[in-house]
């Protein structure tokens, strides 16, 4: 048995789009960054790979407004922390793998002159000031 499979689109076609303008010429358009997060999180594997990321994004760009904000720079709060400023940049790396401590976390605040707060809210509501990108 033959399996056909199907058509597999050019990576341009997979991210523009073709319009006709005036003169019938066919241009291509780039769509626009909230159109296409809205298109691929409606697949449920992306919408939990990004559901489970987001959390950990959000919390290490709050550190680093939180260190900007304070007016130190990575070195600095390394100072401050007793450690090296390559671990900083680590904690701070949205792309890390790696998940911070509790009590890293809290030294982290304490020296940018902050306490740390939790808040837990049901999975199932979504704020309608959801900012995560």
């Amino acid at each position: 048995m033959h399996l056909l499979k199907s058509p597999r689109k050019h990576p341009k076609e997979r991210l523009f789009s073709k319009k006709t303008n005036e003169g019938g010429k066919i241009i291509m358009t780039r769509p626009k960054f909230h159109d296409f997060k809205e298109k691929v999180l409606n697949d449920p594997g992306v919408r939990a790979e990004y559901d489970a990321m987001s959390t950990a994004y959000l919390l290490r760009k709050k550190l680093i407004g939180l260190r900007i904000k304070a007016g130190l720079t990575q070195e600095e709060l390394a100072n401050r922390l007793q450690t090296q400023k390559s671990n900083i940049s680590r904690l701070e790396n949205v792309n890390s793998k790696i998940s911070p401590k509790l009590s890293t976390i809290e030294a982290y605040a304490k020296a940018v002159g902050c306490k740390l707060e939790f808040n837990f809210v049901p999975r199932n509501t979504v704020k309608s000031n959801d900012t995560r990108i």
